[in-house]
C-alpha cells in the first residue's frame, strides 16, 4: 500500500522583486534540507509562475512539516506567494484536513495506485 503523502500548486508572486524570491525560496530549499520530514521538496518556474511540489514518506511526516515547518513560516511565505490550485494527494487524518481547508488547499484520496518498485 502506498503511504506517502505529496502536494503541488501553482503559485503568484506578490513581489515583483525576482531576485528577493529567489532568495526566499534558496532560503526554505536550506530549510527543508534541515528537515526530516520530506523526500522531496522542488519548484519549477515559468515567468511569473511558480510550482512547489513536495513528496512525504507518510500522513505523519507530513503532519509533522505542516505543524513544526509550515506554520512557522506561512505568514511570510504568504508575503512572497498567492496559493492557486493547492492540492495534496495520500492518506491523512481529519485534523489535517481541516489544516489544509484553511490554506485553501484540497486533499485527494487514493484510489487506485501501481507502484513500480526500481530497487
Amino acid at each position: 500500500m502506498v503511504q506517502a503523502v505529496s502536494f503541488s500548486a501553482r503559485l503568484i508572486p506578490k513581489i515583483d522583486d525576482a531576485g528577493a524570491l529567489n532568495r526566499f525560496l534558496d532560503d526554505l530549499i536550506n530549510r527543508q534540507k534541515g528537515s526530516k520530514n520530506s523526500n522531496v521538496y522542488e519548484f519549477f518556474g515559468n515567468g511569473d509562475e511558480y510550482y512547489i511540489y513536495g513528496r512525504f514518506e507518510n500522513a505523519k511526516s507530513f503532519k509533522q512539516e505542516l505543524e513544526n515547518g509550515f506554520e512557522t513560516i506561512a505568514d511570510i511565505f504568504l508575503q512572497n506567494f498567492a496559493i492557486v490550485d493547492g492540492r495534496v494527494f495520500g492518506s491523512v487524518d481529519d485534523s489535517t484536513k481541516r489544516l489544509l481547508v484553511e490554506f485553501g488547499v484540497t486533499h485527494y484520496s487514493l484510489v487506485k495506485s501501481s507502484f513500480l518498485d526500481l530497487s
